[in-house]
């Protein structure tokens, strides 16, 4: 509601003024779009031109709720970079490079891209930005020019990514070097978090992050970020998010027994991918700690215990000792995480602090599932993932992945390719004289397998 209040705040949209700029005054035209659409409506009347121009602004308006505060903030941030530079060229002709070829074009946003990559416009000069940063600012500009009916600069004459920014993003990320990815944190150091927990906070900490880990939350979906909700697309779950049920039957939050619940639903109302109200559920484990539903069931008490929650309230909620009401911090959860990691040490885990982080707890969530056997399809599902993109967490972490596969390997020692031309009468035509079969060939290669070596 403040976007669209401040949408109309500007009265009229950019599309009424291009659409209906010769209405009126026939000679002012811009560069960018024609007389020909407009002198389309020259003789509507007041009614129907109004009508056209309320349903153009209402568009505008609409599109606003495409993009979240963070993006367009962003958005904004590449363009002015890219204001900058045409200045640090000398160059005010245009901001959408009128007049230039597509080859030319192409030349000039490689030029932007390697000023981005230098940080000519960043506030820490001298230091280089990673290829996927100059990629996406590059991109945002591009997304600019197209909401200006101008074409993506990016794009060769085929409509495709030009061949010079395809060279310079693989260049860019060959020099980056290997992305250091934070490790998979293994469920027994949230074990060992609740069985060191001394305080209210830290309790409520430790059985947030064992719920979360079953799900393979996002940590922005269980705690407050840097970032604040409303600039971002995914949203902090809220206790009407989590529900129990028990012999079919839903278990109401109040429920003394709530613990003891078969199963808990939990329902991601806004995610990243932009994917709406995905249910997922978990069944309760025998182990009286690693247990989801126990976890939620601890979370949502707690809270439902403070004066004043709703069903509206973030499952980040805590009472501190001085009567506040706050949300849990997401750095304080991740000092936490890497205290109980030093305190375990790296001889048992194979992993210092220094390399885990709040994602740790997604990837764990993975892991966890991958190493017991479990479908990746499944492992999509639970974790919201739209492809298989989970593997790149917890892939070379551990033994555990590769367990068997050599074993498996060594069982079809020896294998041969059986090539076969096969000759066979299958088309049929109706004729007079009855059905004509047309012989034709069918050459195949098989692979033959025999764990038989002799």
């Amino acid at each position: 509601m403040v976007q669209r209040r401040r949408q109309r705040g500007h009265g009229q949209s950019v599309e009424r003024f291009i659409l209906f700029i010769t209405i009126g005054s026939p000679n002012i035209l811009t560069k960018n779009c024609s007389s020909s659409a407009s002198s389309q409506f020259s003789d509507s009347s007041d009614s129907g031109r109004n009508l056209i121009f309320s349903y153009i602004d209402a568009a505008a308006i609409t599109r606003q709720d495409a993009t979240v505060e963070a993006t367009k903030s962003k958005r904004a941030s590449a363009f002015k970079a890219w204001k900058s530079f045409l200045h640090s060229i000398d160059f005010t002709r245009s901001l959408y490079l009128d007049g230039f070829d597509t080859f030319q074009k192409n030349i000039i946003m490689s030029a932007f891209a390697h000023a981005v990559r230098i940080g000519a416009f960043s506030s820490r000069r001298n230091e280089h930005l990673v290829e996927g940063t100059v990629n996406t600012t590059v991109s945002y500009v591009a997304q600019t020019f197209r909401s200006n009916n101008r074409g993506d600069p990016r794009l060769d004459t085929d409509g495709k990514m030009c061949f010079l920014l395809n060279e310079q993003w693989r260049a860019y990320k060959n020099l980056d070097g290997k992305r250091k990815k934070q490790k998979a944190l293994p469920m027994m150091v949230l074990r060992k978090m609740l069985d060191l927990s001394d305080s209210h906070w830290e309790t409520a900490v430790s059985w947030l992050l064992i719920g979360a880990i079953f799900f393979a939350m996002r940590s922005c979906e269980y705690l407050e970020t840097n970032t604040k909700e409303e600039y971002r697309r995914t949203k902090i779950l809220r206790l009407k998010n989590i529900a129990f049920k028990k012999n079919g039957g839903i278990v109401q939050h109040n429920d003394p027994d709530l613990a003891d619940s078969d199963l808990v639903i939990v329902t991601f109302e806004f995610q990243k991918n932009t994917k709406r109200d995905v249910q997922v559920h978990m069944f309760r484990t025998t182990d009286s700690v690693l247990n989801p539903v126990k976890a939620f069931a601890e979370t949502v008490s707690r809270i439902r215990s403070y004066p004043g929650s709703t069903d509206d309230t973030k499952i980040c909620t805590i009472l501190r000792s001085n009567g506040q009401i706050e949300e849990i911090k997401s750095n304080q959860v991740r000092d936490r995480l890497k205290t109980i990691v030093e305190l375990i040490g790296g001889e048992v885990l194979g992993f210092t602090k220094e390399d885990i982080g709040l994602h740790s707890v997604r990837s764990g969530g993975a892991m966890a599932m991958f190493l017991s056997g479990t479908s990746t399809i499944i492992i999509q599902r639970i974790g919201r993932w739209s492809s298989e993109a989970f593997l790149e967490y917890i892939r070379e972490q551990v033994e555990s992945f590769t367990a068997g596969v050599s074993q498996n390997m060594i069982n079809f020692e020896h294998f041969f390719n059986l090539n076969l031309i096969a000759t066979q009468t299958a088309v049929e035509t109706d004729n007079k004289s009855g059905p004509e079969f047309v012989p034709f060939q069918v050459q195949f290669s098989q692979l033959a397998l025999n764990n038989d070596s002799s």
